[in-house]
């Protein structure tokens, strides 16, 4: 039986297409794993490469929850030992079209805390365009308060002493 070039390229792509399917189901169980083990920046790295090369909004902010939600399971040693490549690959986020893929940016790098400092002025780019003419209620619960509490975090001065940047 002879099997033609394009038949080839069909039995490669369903391989493919059933690895990435195995690899996001068993996502929760790699997730457990590797907060037990020193490569969680390789892991989150990988994952932020994942979700920037996702297409469709919905499938990339359920990839991007999934990260957040695991992120939220790290414990302090697992969180500290973050490097700087995975900090500016989730910096990256926030560069997405998506409030929501921006948001939990955000809120990861906030929750990495003051080792995330590098990523301030990925943040202040972020808010840059949203505040507009300058005047956040922090309270508000919108993206650019998200940013501000981040930022906030990351520096530990508090949203009213911080300047923020303008258009």
């Amino acid at each position: 039986m002879i099997i033609s070039p394009s038949n080839i390229l069909r039995i490669i792509r369903a391989i493919l297409i059933l690895t990435m399917v195995w690899f996001l189901a068993n996502r929760s169980i790699a997730a457990e794993q590797i907060t037990t083990t020193s490569s969680t920046s390789h892991a989150i790295s990988e994952w932020v490469s994942l979700i920037q090369s996702t297409q469709g909004s919905s499938k990339k902010i359920k990839d991007v929850t999934e990260l957040s939600s695991f992120f939220s399971q790290l414990d302090v040693a697992a969180i500290n030992s973050i490097d700087s490549d995975a900090i500016d690959k989730i910096a990256a986020l926030l560069e997405d079209d998506n409030d929501d893929i921006r948001r939990c940016a955000a809120q990861m790098l906030g929750r990495i805390g003051p080792h995330a400092k590098r990523a301030v002025p990925a943040l202040e780019k972020a808010l840059k365009p949203l505040i507009g003419t300058g005047v956040i209620i922090p309270a508000t619960g919108n993206l650019a308060s998200d940013i501000i509490v981040t930022i906030s975090n990351i520096t530990d001065q508090p949203p009213s002493d911080m300047k923020l940047p303008r258009k």
